[in-house]
């Protein structure tokens, strides 16, 4: 907390309503209020009286940060167990611009605007723990942070881009929240001081590439398994805790290499049983070692070799009091080992252990009985065994020893197996020899067979068509096509290991040699060799056309055709409904424009001359009426248009209809017919139809 000051300061506290009253408090320097769940908000224009206030914390009772109001003298400002959600631009500065110390604690923050903090570029300490944020909010504004804590929020990742603007930190507070990875660190300074306890880390191995100088780093309350080969690498600590982590087990050789590290604490870890001779052979400069509350069988003598170590904590473990033990009691270590003694190490009876110069081997550290891998992963079978002298460890399958070689490795008493075969399933033995005895311990390993294959669809002159088959989709592979003639083969990548959506048969590797036997394997994508298994046997033609180089997904030009095809389809269907739609609107335009149709009720007599038919009309009033649908339509018909009233043929007989209903400016239209067929010489001159 920064100082205000020297000199002497005018502090009043209240609580609730116990303010309300008080005069002339103009000259208070610091001033704390509490409220209680009764007393509800705290009335903001108290804080107007206060014209010089440096420190001001309020606990409870703010639900904006527009309750307080401007108060250019103030530096401190903790407002606790508050109603904010959300920082606005500017939002601060409003209230004071020479902030030294910023606390918006066991509030509800959840988003925090970019420009949140501008202005405040005195800010030194800023605490936002016990929020609700999910993310790192990063300000350009704060060059001169010196302490950051984001402690017990909802933060799942964090990268150095969240901390590119904080050029001057030099503490990081991340514990309680829910990282479970993190990438690429550097951070701005040096002497930094990081805590990410609490968090499910599972990983650390991304220390060893970004930390190069950190005064402190906690990983306290984490969910680590193991630490690792190169975890801590080239880097430089004055202190480093690895504490309370329920599922730590081991500590393997060259965990920490070539590090600078004063104090190292690895303690109260229950799992713990393990920690390898040379975890610690590359720590020159460390001082005091804390192995306390452990459940340790053994205490590496190579910290003995450790020339700057002065100080060891055993305490409360589950320690091997054996000869084991003879070199923490030997004159020559100049080490202060806490508790050293039989009473405090050793369960009753063990002293006479103790004194025997050579021990029994013994399995200090081992892996389950039984591990199911799948097929092409790797397996780590572990046997860590302790005795004076040192232990051989040799491996057994069956009754015959394990050679070393490419895929089948001992390295520090383990057996390691990568690219695992179904052939590698059986009982594995760790044999540990000294001239004491021997101990042995028995592993099964269990291998799920990947019936992925190889299958040959067609071949030419120049290339093959292959397609395969697997079970494991999350495996990725690669095809190996082998020249059978000198054994050169070609490796072709295939980033996974799935039928591609654009081809329903497989894929081409061409550019072979024709009338020429190859085989064609599926391998793993780190395996140089595939197993027989998975090869197919195939021989180019003598003729056949050319294809395009390299691994082609054929099916795809067909694709492409059949898509322009369907598309030039669709367009002619297009154009026939359109085309039609066309007609049948000129059609309907036809009609309303005055065409009778076919179906419209008539009267129709048998053919009858200029004169006598249409005079038969008037001497014959009850002549019948038929409609034109009972008619014949094999005739031929005069249709009339009542907008021109000229025919849309001359038929040879012409033939007149009308609809005896219809009126036109009051006329009836069979009137109109027959004046207009008195009228018009050409249908006086033929016989005429009326219908």
């Amino acid at each position: 907390m920064p100082e205000l000051g020297s000199g002497l300061y005018y502090v009043l506290s209240c609580s609730d309503g116990g303010f309300y009253g008080l005069s002339n408090v103009s000259n208070v320097d610091v001033f704390y209020y509490r409220a209680s769940e009764s007393s509800g908000n705290m009335d903001s224009d108290i804080l107007d009286e206060f014209s010089d206030l440096k420190y001001l914390e309020i606990d409870g009772g703010v639900r904006t940060l527009a309750f307080v109001p401007p108060i250019p003298s103030l530096k401190i400002l903790s407002l606790i167990y508050t109603s904010i959600t959300y920082l606005s631009n500017n939002a601060l500065s409003n209230i004071s611009r020479i902030l030294m110390s910023l606390s918006l604690t066991f509030s509800e923050i959840e988003v925090i605007s970019e420009e949140a903090f501008a202005g405040l570029t005195d800010l030194l300490h800023l605490d936002l723990s016990h929020n609700r944020m999910e993310k790192v909010y990063t300000s350009r504004h704060l060059t001169n942070l010196q302490s950051l804590d984001l402690s017990f929020n909802f933060i799942r990742s964090v990268s150095s881009s969240d901390f590119s603007g904080f050029h001057s930190l030099l503490q990081l507070n991340l514990d309680g929240n829910i990282i479970s990875s993190l990438s690429y660190l550097e951070f701005p300074s040096s002497g930094f001081a990081l805590s990410i306890k609490a968090n499910p880390l599972q990983n650390i191995s991304w220390l060893g590439k970004s930390i190069r100088r950190l005064q402190s780093l906690e990983l306290s309350g984490t969910l680590l398994l193991a630490v690792s080969k190169n975890t801590f690498t080239n880097t430089y600590f004055d202190s480093l805790k690895i504490t309370n982590c329920g599922k730590l087990r081991l500590v393997e050789a060259q965990a920490f290499i070539n590090i600078t590290v004063t104090n190292l604490t690895i303690s109260n870890n229950p799992s713990l049983e393990f920690i390898d001779s040379a975890a610690f052979k590359d720590i020159h400069s460390i001082k005091h070692l804390d192995l306390s509350s452990n459940r340790l069988h053994l205490i590496p003598e190579e910290l003995s070799l450790l020339p700057l170590l002065k100080h060891i904590s055993v305490l409360n473990n589950s320690l091997y009091c054996d000869c084991n033990m003879n070199w923490m009691f030997t004159p020559k270590v100049k080490i202060i080992i806490e508790s050293a003694n039989s009473s405090a190490l050793c369960a009753a009876g063990d002293e006479t252990r103790r004194a025997q110069s050579i021990c029994l081997p013994s399995v200090v550290f081992r892996s389950p009985n039984a591990t199911v891998i799948d097929e092409g992963s790797s397996a780590l079978l572990r046997c860590k065994v302790g005795g004076v002298p040192p232990p051989e460890v040799v491996w057994l399958y069956g009754n015959y020893p394990i050679p070393s070689g490419t895929t089948i490795k001992t390295v520090n008493g383990d057996l390691e197996i990568s690219q695992t075969r179904p052939s590698y399933a059986g009982v594995y033995k760790c044999v540990a020899t000294n001239a004491e005895g021997i101990v042995s311990e028995t592993f099964y390993l269990g291998v799920k067979k990947d019936n992925a294959r190889i299958i040959i669809l067609k071949t030419g002159k120049d290339y093959v068509e292959v397609s395969w088959r697997t079970s494991n989709p999350l495996k990725r592979y690669k095809a190996i096509l082998i020249d059978t003639r000198n054994n050169n083969q070609t490796s072709y990548a295939i980033k996974q290991f799935t039928r591609s959506r654009h081809s329903q048969s497989g894929y081409i590797i061409s550019g072979l040699k024709s009338g020429t036997t190859y085989r064609v394997c599926l391998a793993y994508e780190d395996q140089e060799w595939a197993d027989s298994e998975k090869c197919e046997t195939f021989t180019t033609s003598e003729s056949s056309s050319v294809t395009p180089r390299g691994i082609t997904d054929y099916s795809l030009y067909g694709i492409i055709i059949a898509t322009i095809i369907s598309i030039l389809f669709i367009c002619i269907i297009v154009c026939v409904c359109i085309t039609s739609r066309n007609y049948a609107s000129r059609r309907q335009k036809q009609l309303r424009e005055g065409v009778v149709s076919e179906s419209s009720y008539g009267l129709m007599t048998s053919s009858f001359s200029q004169r006598s038919g249409i005079s038969a009309l008037y001497d014959n009033p009850g002549t019948s009426f038929t409609p034109v649908s009972h008619m014949s339509r094999s005739g031929s018909y005069y249709k009339y248009r009542r907008a021109g009233g000229s025919s849309a043929h001359t038929p040879t007989t012409p033939t007149v209809c009308f609809v005896p209903e219809l009126q036109i400016n009051g006329e009836p239209e069979m009137v109109r017919i027959l004046k207009r067929t008195m009228s018009d010489p050409q249908l006086l001159s033929s016989p005429t139809e009326i219908c």
